[in-house]
C-alpha cells in the first residue's frame, strides 16, 4: 500500500505545478506521510487517518502562511498602474500642463 500512497503523493505534487494554489502540494505531502506510515507497517485505517489529519493541518495552517510569503505584487507597479501620477493629478485637481522632459508618445499623421 505504501507504493500507492507514494504514487498518489508524487502525482499530486506534480499537478501542483499546473495549479499554483498550494492545495495539491499539501495533499501530496500528506500522501507522502501516509506512505511512510504504510511502509512502517501501519494498518490502512491509520494511514487514512494520518493523511486526513496532516491534510487538514497543512491546508489550514501552512498554506495561508506560504501564500502570504509568496504573494506577488509587493510594490512593483506595472501596466496602467505604473502611469498613476504621470499627469500631475492629485486629490486637489489636475494640472494638464505638459510635464517637463521628453514626451512619452508622439502622434504623427
Amino acid at each position: 500500500m505504501a507504493v500507492v500512497w507514494l504514487i498518489v503523493g508524487f502525482l499530486l505534487v506534480a499537478a501542483e505545478v499546473v495549479s499554483g494554489e498550494f492545495v495539491l502540494l499539501m495533499l501530496g505531502a500528506s500522501a507522502l506521510v501516509a506512505a511512510g506510515s504504510a511502509a512502517l507497517g501501519a494498518p490502512l485505517w491509520l494511514d487514512v487517518a494520518l493523511f486526513a489529519m496532516t491534510s487538514l493541518a497543512l491546508v489550514t495552517l501552512a498554506r495561508p502562511v506560504l501564500k502570504r510569503r509568496l504573494q506577488l505584487g509587493t510594490g512593483t507597479r506595472t501596466g496602467i498602474d505604473a502611469l498613476v501620477g504621470m499627469n500631475r493629478c492629485s486629490s486637489a485637481g489636475c494640472s494638464w500642463a505638459p510635464a517637463p522632459g521628453p514626451a512619452l508618445m508622439r502622434w504623427s499623421a
